[in-house]
């Protein structure tokens, strides 16, 4: 199938960004697919495709994306954050001080990022702290540290929506008329939507926020509820017991600091945040 123009846009600057990586053709060939259309994928029956082979690239075409690709890759970044007024919030997921996910953290904690990075934490005085990072000419992002991160999403919300309402950079890009595209990770696809649900609703309230939101994209977003929380907290737990846990980080602080349940905050606040990941709740 003949790719679109935006995808065939992405796929050249992606196979330019590959061949300046120094990948092979066939090396690069395991990350990317040849363009399809979902709808025309059967997902039931026995036509349907167990395996993704049958969008697999040769490696000639390959090695011609990648050829064709190296011009795009190289004036991409800059030329699309000048032409495309966007803003990224990136939410995290469930306990995010202690499970960094790579796809965040590698962009966020460089201070010599290409791009605009802001850090949104809570300060020692209950402010939003914001802690900038690089100043280039890429995308503008923030990046919501919210505070008790491993709670039920109600407990979660409002610190969120306190970040927000507080934050001089996310004010600042209302201001400019930027697009707002939250981008939400594990946890953080569902607080996301509980967000723009509660302010939507008006029980929030960040000026401006909910108009200038144009779009959430979920990374591995927990959405539908997840069956790790689902067995964690069951009768019988095949993996972890969550009640155990937070027992033995109880009885030995130790290893409470080791798996994250360091505080009696975040003792107190695991069981139910479990809880809320599943599918009851979802």
């Amino acid at each position: 199938m003949k790719p679109t123009a935006d995808a065939e846009r992405f796929l050249s600057a992606f196979a330019g960004q590959l061949a300046r990586a120094g990948f092979s053709a066939d090396a690069a060939r395991a990350y990317v697919w040849r363009s399809f259309d979902p709808a025309s994928e059967p997902m039931l029956g026995p036509q349907r495709h167990t395996d993704l082979q049958h969008l697999e690239m040769d490696a000639a075409s390959m090695a011609e994306w990648m050829r064709e690709g190296l011009p795009a890759a190289q004036a991409l970044h800059t030329r699309f954050a000048s032409s495309a007024p966007v803003a990224l919030i990136l939410v995290p997921g469930f306990t995010h001080e202690t499970l960094r996910n790579r796809s965040f953290h590698e962009v966020v904690d460089d201070r010599h990022s290409k791009h605009q990075v802001t850090l949104l934490q809570p300060g020692p005085d209950g402010s939003t702290q914001e802690v900038r990072f690089g100043n280039g000419p890429g995308l503008r992002m923030a990046y919501l540290a919210y505070p008790r991160s491993n709670a039920d999403s109600r407990l979660i919300l409002p610190g969120m929506v306190h970040l927000l309402a507080q934050s001089k950079r996310v004010a600042e890009w209302i201001a400019e008329g930027r697009r707002l595209l939250f981008v939400g990770y594990s946890n953080g696809a569902p607080l996301t939507l509980e967000l723009l649900a509660g302010l939507q609703q008006g029980c929030f309230e960040v000026p401006g926020l909910l108009e200038a939101t144009r779009a959430v994209l979920s990374l591995c977003g927990d959405v539908g509820g997840s069956y790790l929380a689902d067995d964690a907290i069951g009768e019988t737990p095949g993996l972890v017991s969550i009640p155990k846990l937070i027992a033995t980080a109880e009885k030995l602080p130790w290893i409470g600091k080791l798996i994250g349940l360091g505080t009696p905050q975040l003792r107190a606040d695991m069981l139910e945040g479990v809880g809320s990941l599943g599918h009851v709740r979802r």
